[in-house]
């Protein structure tokens, strides 16, 4: 019995097994980029809440400053899981702060066409060089071809 707890415990504790986020190493090299349908840097302009209901998904509008997948319009609608106390929140989702500025790497909504939500997992962040390179690298190798 004891072994069999270890081995549950073991599987459990396993990143191949419990995450639920997508290793894009082991994608190609530009594997995320290509499965967004947005991505841009912007910032958050204002995060809407339901005041009768603190943990529904809240709107989270951005406005850009770049945008190196997609065409949206001059704003976009990012949906997030509620950050209110008390609230079940999710490991891997991004979250987003008014007034904070981020690239985002968003998929678009299947049922509310322009409403976008993050693909998570710490894709989405705060501007790096590093992350603008690798997007500006992308875009390039993209633009080459067609």
């Amino acid at each position: 019995m004891k072994h069999r707890l270890a081995l549950v415990l073991l599987l459990l504790m396993s990143p191949e097994v419990s995450a639920s986020c997508v290793d894009w190493n082991r994608s190609s090299r530009f594997g995320d980029i290509e499965h967004a349908h947005l991505i841009f840097e912007g910032r958050v302009e204002r995060v809407e809440r339901d005041p009768r209901d603190p943990c529904t998904r809240e709107r989270v509008i951005f406005y850009f400053t770049r945008v190196w997948k997609g065409r949206p319009g001059p704003s976009a609608v990012v949906m997030q899981q509620s950050l209110a106390p008390n609230c079940t929140v999710f490991s891997e989702q991004d979250a987003f702060e008014q007034g904070r500025t981020y690239i985002v790497f968003a998929t678009e909504s299947k049922t509310s066409k322009g409403t976008y939500g993050s693909m998570g997992c710490g894709l989405s962040s705060p501007p790096t060089e590093t992350t603008r390179s690798r997007l500006n690298e992308w875009a390039r190798a993209t633009l080459g071809k067609k």
